[in-house]
Order: C-alpha cells, then sequence, then structure tokens
C-alpha cells in the first residue's frame, strides 16, 4: 500500500479527532494527489435538528434542545401542539445563529394557564427544515 496514502489516513484521523465529536464532517476527496491538509481544507457542518426533550416524561418543566446549522443566522420556530393539533404554545419565533441551543417549556399554553397532563407535540420550522417530536407531561 502506498506510505503516502497512510499517512494522510492517519492525518486526517488526527485532525478530525480533535474537532468537536457533535459535529458532522464533511470531507471532500478528489483523485488528485494529497500534499497536504490544513483544517481549512475540512468543511464543517451541522445540521439544522431538533435534538429532543429531557426530562420526558415531565412535571414541572422540560428542557427541548436544537440546532442551527446554516453559515449565518437563520430564522426559527418551535411551536407546541396537543393531541389533536391544536396550537398550545409558540416558545421561539426568532433569528438564532449556527450551534446548539435550548429552550425550556413550563408546561403552560399561550395565556399562562397549565396544561393538563398528556401527550404534546413540539415541532421545529426554519427555512425548508421541518421536524416533530413527542414529549408527555404527568401531573
Amino acid at each position: 500500500m502506498n506510505t503516502k496514502i497512510i499517512l494522510m489516513f492517519f492525518l486526517l484521523t488526527a485532525i478530525v479527532s480533535t474537532l468537536c465529536a457533535s459535529q458532522t464532517l464533511v470531507i471532500q476527496l478528489t483523485g488528485e494527489a494529497i500534499s497536504s491538509v490544513s483544517e481549512a481544507d475540512i468543511v464543517e457542518t451541522m445540521p439544522m435538528s431538533l435534538l429532543g426533550n429531557f426530562p420526558n416524561p415531565f412535571n414541572p418543566e422540560t428542557t427541548i434542545h436544537f440546532s442551527v446549522g446554516s453559515v449565518s443566522a437563520s430564522p426559527v420556530t418551535i411551536t407546541i401542539y396537543d393531541i389533536r393539533g391544536r396550537q398550545i404554545r409558540t416558545l421561539v419565533d426568532g433569528i438564532y445563529s449556527k450551534g446548539e441551543h435550548f429552550v425550556v417549556w413550563n408546561g403552560k399554553d399561550d395565556n399562562g394557564q397549565d396544561v393538563s397532563s398528556g401527550i404534546y407535540f413540539y415541532k421545529m420550522q426554519t427555512g425548508d427544515f421541518v421536524q416533530t417530536k413527542r414529549m408527555v407531561i404527568i401531573k
């Protein structure tokens, strides 16, 4: 096996291992000979994602984690719905920068009233990205 390829493999492994483990790395490979690799040659991307809530089930509050993966700031909306599909609360409606974020839901609707025990859905929307997850409140 070519010694240069083996050395480049170890170099790439070392660079990747030094970067944050929670990020997705996109490495562009071409058929050209590689003479060196710098961190600038590796493009880091973080996908848009609704990462989940904790605790779940919860009482009286839960923390919802989400990530924004665009290079520039993006408009993000996170909305809570009941089992019938009725909008209960808008938790997030603003511009967020790239990275991981979180918001706490205190189990109240848009009018400040406590919601009843049951299954609720939270939906994240940003650009073309839409993701929905389920959570349970127990009182």
